[in-house]
């Protein structure tokens, strides 16, 4: 019975780590989905403002203002109000080729306050690196991160989307709109999981730095440049990836896409995430197990006694049956109560014939016995003609009784 219990908690113990393994799997390949899904949607959210929608305005403004008079400031001015103030951008601008002057409107510009002039600036922006990208590379660029000297938003970290004017094939300047990144982070606040409390959502230049994250100060810069750095080097050769890092004193699984302008997006989450559920997954199963140990012991404990109770009363039954024919005691034996219809019972009515068939034969021997025992004392009284009538059953006492005739 002892075995029986054994290899039962043995079947049952490795049925549990394999159910735990394979749980940890799982666990493992669901949130790190979860990971990869608040990746995407990431994405999708940039690449749908810094990419296409930015593609498409700026391209509809590009053809507006190479439609307008170069000097008919006001109408320039008016196309380029109406666009900051559709798109919510801090500024937006146009740089012609022929002087490198700036037009520039705010969102926040009234339409009164429009003046027939340029803005200017002594400074020739066509020296900026985003005039040279847009100009170079012939369509939508979006710049690195850097700070506006722009009024009203001096020292803003803002981003460039830059793209060229062509008129009749001519290219004749750059139409630009500035975004503050750091406004993304309220999009990536809203990916929050409860399922990955450490889930953030950050994005690197194309230099390398981060440049939006939730943790990101002054303080800790230089070790998100070095994880940033990491991250663009394994972008080079995969654009799409996997980093298992140390960051932030924590193990980290960063899930990484690069974008059409060169930025890269991504999704940190600590691993210890995983790690937790898992351990609780862990602690459940065994719980689990512990108390179906438990029940299935005792339940397998019933049944094992159930099954051999008839096995006990079957040796009770043969044990007093022996002591009957040993002459260890004269009450007779008691058929075995057992009517069940399987083996058990086959083999207990059995053992009830041949009870009652040698308790039959014992007693016919007994009586032959006792019958002969008195007819050897009527035959020494002289009475001759005394026989043993008695049938016995054993041939040794029939062959005993012939003898005897």
């Amino acid at each position: 019975m002892s075995i029986s219990l054994g290899i039962f908690i043995a079947v049952f113990g490795i049925s549990t780590f394999i159910n735990y393994k394979q749980t940890s799997a799982e666990t493992i390949e669901t949130y790190e989905g979860l990971q990869k899904t608040a990746l995407n949607s990431s994405f999708l959210t940039i690449n749908i403002t810094m990419n296409i929608e930015a593609n498409q305005q700026l391209n509809n403004l590009a053809n507006l203002l190479s439609s307008i008079d170069r000097y008919d400031y006001i109408a320039q001015r008016r196309t380029l109000l109406n666009l900051a103030r559709f798109i919510g951008s801090p500024l937006v601008f146009v740089v012609y080729e022929n002087d490198g002057k700036l037009i520039s409107q705010s969102a926040k510009d009234k339409e009164s306050s429009l003046k027939n002039s340029d803005d200017g600036n002594a400074f020739d922006f066509r020296q900026r690196e985003w005039y040279q990208q847009a100009k170079t590379n012939k369509k939508l660029i979006v710049s690195d991160p850097y700070e506006s000297k722009a009024a009203g938003y001096e020292g803003v970290v803002v981003s460039t989307i830059a793209m060229p004017i062509y008129d009749n094939g001519t290219f004749i300047g750059v139409i630009a709109a500035n975004v503050i990144p750091a406004e993304f982070q309220s999009r990536f606040d809203k990916l929050k999981l409860k399922e990955l409390p450490s889930l953030k959502v950050f994005l690197v230049d194309s230099k390398g730095g981060i440049f939006v994250h939730e943790n990101l100060k002054d303080s800790n810069k230089n070790e998100f440049d070095t994880l940033g750095a990491q991250i663009l080097a394994q972008s080079k050769s995969n654009p799409n990836g996997r980093v298992d890092t140390l960051f932030m004193g924590h193990d980290k699984v960063i899930f990484y896409q690069t974008m059409p302008f060169g930025w890269v997006i991504a999704t940190e989450a600590n691993k210890s995430d995983f790690v937790e559920v898992i351990h609780k997954s862990l602690i459940s199963s065994l719980s689990i197990a512990f108390l179906l140990i438990i029940v299935g012991g005792v339940a397998l404990l019933f049944i094992i006694r159930h099954f051999f109770k008839p096995l006990s009363l079957m040796q009770n039954g043969l044990n007093a049956f022996f002591d009957f024919v040993n002459h260890k005691t004269k009450i007779q034996p008691k058929p075995l109560p057992i009517k069940s219809n399987d083996e058990f019972g086959y083999i207990c009515k059995s053992i009830n014939e041949n009870i009652e068939r040698t308790k039959s034969n014992l007693a016919q021997d007994e009586n032959t016995i006792l019958q002969s025992t008195k007819t050897a004392e009527q035959i020494q009284n002289g009475n001759l003609t005394a026989r043993i009538t008695q049938k016995p059953s054993k041939p040794a006492i029939s062959r005993a009784k012939k003898c005897a005739k």
